[in-house]
C-alpha cells in the first residue's frame, strides 16, 4: 500500500498542473479579447472617419444642389427644354437638396 501522503502529494500535483493548464488558457483567452478590443477600436475610428468624410461630402452636395436650384428658378423656362422637364428637374433637385439637409440634421453617431 501507499503512504497516504505521496497519495495527497500526487494529488496536489495533479491539481497544480490542471491550474496551470487552466490559467494559460484563461490568460490566453484574455489576450484574445484585448485584441479583438483593439480592433473593435480601429473599426469604430475607422466608422467614425467615414461619416465625417460622408458628412462633408454631403454638405457639399446640398450646396451645389441649392446652386442648381437657385439658377433654375432665376433662369426659368429657358433653363430646360421644355416645362415639364423643367418643373420634374426643379422637384428632382429640391427633394434631394431637402433630403440632403435632413440628413445633415439627423444625429451623429
Amino acid at each position: 500500500m501507499s503512504d497516504p501522503i505521496y497519495e495527497i502529494l500526487d494529488n496536489l500535483r495533479k491539481e497544480v498542473q490542471s491550474l496551470r493548464v487552466e490559467n494559460d488558457r484563461l490568460r490566453r483567452s484574455r489576450n484574445d479579447e484585448v485584441a479583438a478590443a483593439g480592433e473593435l477600436r480601429k473599426e469604430i475610428e475607422r466608422l467614425r472617419s467615414r461619416v465625417a468624410e460622408l458628412e462633408r461630402t454631403l454638405t457639399r452636395t446640398s450646396a451645389n444642389l441649392m446652386a442648381a436650384i437657385s439658377l433654375l428658378k432665376a433662369g426659368g423656362r429657358d433653363a430646360a427644354p421644355s416645362d415639364k422637364m423643367f418643373r420634374q428637374m426643379l422637384n428632382d433637385y429640391e427633394k434631394a437638396a431637402q433630403d440632403g439637409r435632413e440628413k445633415l440634421l439627423e444625429d451623429k453617431l
